[in-house]
């Protein structure tokens, strides 16, 4: 049973944009799947003004831990990431750019001030924001994307080549992994037994996936979602 795509834009504030992505979302759930909605909401930006600069949109979306990197590493395809900054761009609006940037304000003065009552209102209220923007994203990815997403996010600080972030390790087995992979970049040769790590299905794949992130990069960072190719 197909999910409905209506339901993840009701709780977002009404802009243009949002009504125009709604209208997709909505009529796609009978029509012929993602494929048509990337396509669809491709489309929609064009037709309206463009409302938020690309560095902007690419900032805001590394602030939900969607960066080059992540999204290469869970195997999103191109055509996903153009949908990706066109729905930022329908949706990250003045007023939204305006909000978040007045709460960010707040939650470094509160923060200076140790006023933890109003600073825990302001964080609420940033994260409402930036949640009802996922909520608009979500159906772009698999929930298998999504997951492996917020595990390497998760694991950003494990000091390991980021094709072993895709792994959920113990707290034992993270270190075993970061000790030898250091002993064995030094030249000498680990007392442990690294090719459970190395040969990991989810490693191995991680590792080739990894190779593309150079034409996600540009096309988070493209100007225009339908940016004519140079003469």
């Amino acid at each position: 049973m197909k999910r409905p795509r209506l339901v993840v834009v009701a709780a977002c504030a009404v802009t243009p944009g949002l009504v125009a992505l709604a209208a997709v979302l909505a009529s796609s759930s009978s029509t012929g799947g993602l494929a048509d909605v990337e396509a669809e909401v491709l489309e929609a930006a064009r037709r309206l003004p463009e409302v938020s600069a690309h560095g902007e949109v690419t900032a805001f979306l590394a602030r939900l831990g969607i960066t080059p990197r992540s999204l290469a590493i869970a195997g999103v395809e191109a055509q996903t990431v153009d949908a990706l900054v066109a729905i930022a761009r329908l949706n990250f609006d003045r007023d939204r750019r305006h909000a978040i940037m007045v709460l960010d304000a707040d939650v470094a003065k509160y923060t200076r001030a140790k006023d933890e009552v109003r600073l825990a209102r302001a964080t609420q209220s940033r994260q409402t924001l930036l949640d009802e923007f996922r909520q608009v994203i979500t159906p772009l990815l698999t929930a298998e994307q999504w997951e492996t997403v917020r595990r390497f996010n998760a694991n950003k600080s494990w000091i390991v080549p980021d094709e072993y972030k895709v792994l959920n390790l113990s707290e034992r087995d993270r270190f075993v992994l970061s000790q030898g992979l250091a002993v064995e970049n030094s030249g000498r040769t680990p007392r442990v037994d690294l090719a459970r790590f190395k040969d990991d299905a989810n490693v191995v794949l991680a590792r080739s996936r990894l190779q593309t992130e150079s034409v996600i990069i540009q096309r988070l960072h493209a100007e225009h979602v339908d940016a004519p190719a140079p003469r």
